[in-house]
């Protein structure tokens, strides 16, 4: 489909991490390399069709939050430089998903600015 355009977005060490609690479907294990992060995160079309994805403030950098039929499924950060994409990190876990939202730390998203994302999962 289209794993192409988001390769030349990461960099060559990329790694996907996940936290489905054991969902089907969700990696257990950490995906590596560009090839194989790209086309995880593309493999199913499905999963982008109909999203309606959301910029969020997590920890002070900026998420997103997709949402399917008004709910939230995914919570999603990157960690970037200026040589690409180094990881994704998704979290499928609805409680982890519904804790985030419900937090009293979060506050509108700005893009302005630096920011040094760790892993939430």
């Amino acid at each position: 489909m289209w794993p192409h355009l988001l390769e030349a977005l990461l960099t060559p060490d990329a790694v996907s991490l996940s936290d489905g609690n054991g969902i089907r479907g969700v990696a257990r294990i950490p995906v590596l390399g560009r090839a194989r992060v790209a086309n995880l995160a593309t493999a199913t079309p499905g999963f982008w069709w109909g999203a309606d994805a959301r910029l969020v403030d997590a920890n002070g950098c900026t998420g997103m939050v997709i949402y399917r039929d008004s709910e939230p499924t995914t919570f999603m950060t990157i960690a970037a430089s200026k040589e690409g994409i180094h990881q994704l990190m998704w979290v499928f876990n609805p409680s982890k998903i519904a804790a985030f939202l419900d937090s009293r730390s979060r506050f509108p998203v700005t893009l302005s600015g630096r920011c040094s994302v760790t892993a939430v999962v």
